[in-house]
C-alpha cells in the first residue's frame, strides 16, 4: 500500500512537472509549485480511492487511513496449525509447499527422517505456472540428495494423484515426473 502510494506520488509528479512545462511553452500559462502539488496529492487521493485495500490492524494502516482519508478494510490473519506426519520406521517425510501470486511462484521443502530430524531442506522461486509443477519442484528435493523411501507429505492432493500408477498427469509435468520417479 505504502510502495503503491509513492509510484502514484512519483508518476503524478512527473505528469504535472511535464503538462506544467508544456502550458508554459506552448500556453504561455504557468502553475506555481503549490498548484502542482496540490494537482498531484488530488491525482493520489482520487487514485487510492478507487482501489480496495486490506491491510493488518497496525500503525502503519492508521497512518495510510489518517494521511489519505481513504478507507483499508482491517483483515485479521489467521493462524493455521500444522502437523507433521512422522513416517515409518527407515523411510523419511517430505513436506512441500508452493505459492503462486500475481504470476510468481515459490516452492519450500523439507525432508525429515523417522525420528524427525531434518536430512535436507531448501526452497527457491519457480517459473512455472502451476501450482502443482511448483510444488512437484519440492519433491525434487528428495531426487538431489539421492533419498529413496520418501512418503511425500503435501496440501496438493493433484501432486499425490501424480505418484499414483496409472494415473495421467498433464503433459507439461510429464518429464518432471518421471525425473523424480527414475530416482525414487
Amino acid at each position: 500500500m505504502k510502495s503503491d502510494a509513492l509510484r502514484l506520488i512519483f508518476n503524478a509528479f512527473i505528469y504535472w512537472v511535464w503538462r506544467s512545462r508544456n502550458d508554459y511553452i506552448f500556453k504561455r500559462s504557468s502553475m506555481n509549485v503549490r498548484g502542482v502539488v496540490r494537482s498531484v496529492l488530488k491525482d493520489v487521493k482520487t487514485k487510492l480511492h478507487s482501489i480496495e485495500y486490506k491491510m493488518e490492524p497496525g500503525p502503519e494502516r492508521n497512518f495510510l487511513i489518517e494521511t489519505w482519508n481513504i478507507y483499508i478494510k482491517e483483515v485479521v490473519p489467521t493462524v493455521r496449525h500444522c502437523q507433521w506426519r512422522k513416517p515409518s520406521q527407515g523411510k523419511f517425510a517430505l513436506n512441500t509447499d508452493g505459492t503462486l501470486q500475481a504470476g510468481r511462484g515459490g516452492w519450500a521443502a523439507v525432508i525429515r527422517d523417522s525420528n524427525g530430524e531434518v536430512i535436507a531442506a531448501s526452497k527457491g522461486a519457480s517459473q512455472h505456472t502451476t501450482i502443482a509443477a511448483i510444488e512437484l519442484q519440492g519433491l525434487e528435493l528428495a531426487t538431489r540428495h539421492h533419498i529413496r523411501h520418501i512418503q511425500a507429505q503435501t496440501d496438493s492432493t493433484n501432486v499425490l494423484s501424480f505418484l499414483q500408477p496409472g494415473h495421467k498427469p498433464p503433459w507439461e509435468l510429464k518429464h518432471m515426473l518421471r525425473r523424480i520417479k527414475r530416482k525414487a
